[in-house]
């Protein structure tokens, strides 16, 4: 099996992400030296380059997101992320402030969407109206 630069960067990010930084160091290193020993070490430039988009995407896997129309405090965050069932540990809770919500809260997940909004609402209201007229 051949590992692509993304496939390098994933491992190296999920390995050092949560060490300290000399520990980190160290796994870089031996990443460096597992190239070379390989004879890809002429990859790495492309691992650095694929690093960024790694983190985003394993950061993504672990985050909840909850959107409001107003600015949310952490404790009303949590509430929200309780309310939809969802529980925080080893996730980070990440507060966005979208005013077009209009009211209410949506909570974001790598798995789905629980959209509780006034947008959403108002959205499905305007639909009704719409299929109502074009029936009459």
């Amino acid at each position: 099996m051949r590992l692509t630069p993304k496939d390098l960067a994933r491992a190296y990010y999920l390995a050092a992400r949560q060490e300290p930084e000399k520990r980190a160091a160290a796994l870089a290193k031996n990443l460096m030296e597992a190239a070379r020993r390989r004879g890809i070490e002429g990859t790495l430039g492309e691992v650095l380059k694929a690093l960024p988009a790694a983190m985003e995407e394993v950061d993504a896997e672990s985050r909840i997101t909850v959107e409001s129309a107003h600015p949310m405090d952490e404790a009303a965050a949590l509430a929200a992320v309780a309310a939809a069932g969802l529980s925080t540990e080893n996730a980070e809770v990440v507060r966005m402030t979208l005013p077009e919500l209009v009211s209410g809260v949506r909570v974001r997940t790598r798995d789905g969407v629980l959209d509780a909004t006034g947008r959403r609402t108002l959205d499905e209201l305007m639909k009704a109206m719409r299929k109502a007229a074009a029936e009459d």
